[in-house]
């Protein structure tokens, strides 16, 4: 029977308790208070209602999470916990430098200006029934970038050489966001001496992806580098280098002409080569050994010379656009007199 003395309980309601408690325990780790795996136990409590196995081993086979997105003010972090074993109920802290952040648990993560120049890390806290509270905590992120930070270096994913064009094309991607907007790309590339082979840079708007330098000289080192701008200014360049090769030379057919026989002179016929208006240059061999190198085009049969076999090897220069070819005579045999004699 109740009478009037008989007191009133007042059940505070079950969330709001929670709520409370979990504040209180972050601010308690935050603080020193509380050692982590202690915090982790009593959070997991908390946020799942959960009671954990005292004595009890770990969660088996538990993956390290990982963080996805771009570190920087007002950009969302996600944490992907990986593949916990069933029935596991799961939890997470968000970290800056170490020390947990008093928000609702989530799965995700906006920056704010508070947590510029802080390495944001993610604690995963698993329950499990008959096991003890287990926690994994992911890699720190970079530190987080304010809101005026420029763009970071682009990733160069190709650079390409044309020899037919004497041409390099350049590929890329923006890397990393800054919180500023990518507005344009600088691109420059290194030259000889001044006016059209020097130095050259070129302003490009932000959506662009690659550039062409052709009519670029054989067998010089250029180096490129491109550079994204925002409004908080240029960032750092990304740097990539290339050397055109010079086109290769369509050698033609060399062969020895005049009569094999003491005291006439032996010639060499080049054939067609391509380009045609290559300088030549002719090395003799006489029995298998050199006797000039890139001498003239002739040779005087001297009675010496009797039974000995002769080859020409030619070489075709036209630089710097084309590189040197290359070209060898069949061998011939000097003999007593004009052939079938």
């Amino acid at each position: 029977m109740r009478t009037d003395r008989t007191p009133t309980l007042h059940r505070r309601p079950a969330r709001r308790i929670g709520v409370a408690v979990g504040v209180a325990l972050t601010l308690a780790l935050g603080a020193g208070i509380m050692p982590a795996p202690a915090f982790a136990a009593q959070q997991a409590s908390v946020s799942t209602g959960a009671r954990p196995a005292t004595d009890a081993p770990p969660i088996p086979f538990v993956p390290t999470p990982t963080i996805t997105g771009y570190p920087g003010v007002g950009y969302t972090l996600t944490v992907v916990p990986g593949p916990w074993p069933e029935k596991t109920r799961i939890s997470y802290v968000w970290l800056a430098d170490g020390k947990p952040l008093v928000r609702v648990p989530s799965t995700t993560l906006t920056l704010e200006p508070a947590q510029i120049g802080k390495r944001i890390s993610v604690t995963v806290i698993g329950v499990k029934s008959g096991y003890a509270v287990t926690t994994r905590t992911s890699l720190p992120t970079a530190p987080v970038v304010g809101p005026n930070t420029t763009p970071s270096a682009p990733i160069i994913t190709s650079t390409v050489t044309d020899r037919d064009t004497r041409s390099i094309t350049v590929t890329w991607k923006p890397g990393p966001p800054g919180t500023s907007p990518i507005t344009g790309w600088i691109v420059a590339r290194s030259g000889a001496g001044t006016g059209p082979d020097g130095p050259l840079q070129r302003e490009l708007p932000a959506d662009a992806r690659s550039i062409v330098f052709d009519s670029l000289i054989p067998d010089l080192l250029y180096k490129i580098s491109v550079t994204a701008v925002s409004a908080a200014g240029p960032g750092p360049a990304a740097q990539t280098s290339a050397i055109v090769p010079p086109r290769p030379m369509q050698p033609g057919a060399a062969t020895i002409v005049g009569s094999p026989t003491p005291f006439s002179t032996l010639r060499v016929d080049v054939g067609a080569w391509v380009p045609a208006d290559a300088d030549f240059r002719y090395e003799w061999w006489r029995n298998n050994r050199r006797i000039f190198a890139w001498s003239e085009n002739y040779w005087q049969v001297a009675p010496s010379d009797l039974g000995a076999t002769f080859f020409v090897v030619v070489r075709a220069e036209k630089r710097p656009l084309w590189a040197s070819g290359y070209a060898q005579t069949d061998a011939v045999v000097i003999v007593s007199g004009p052939p079938g004699d």
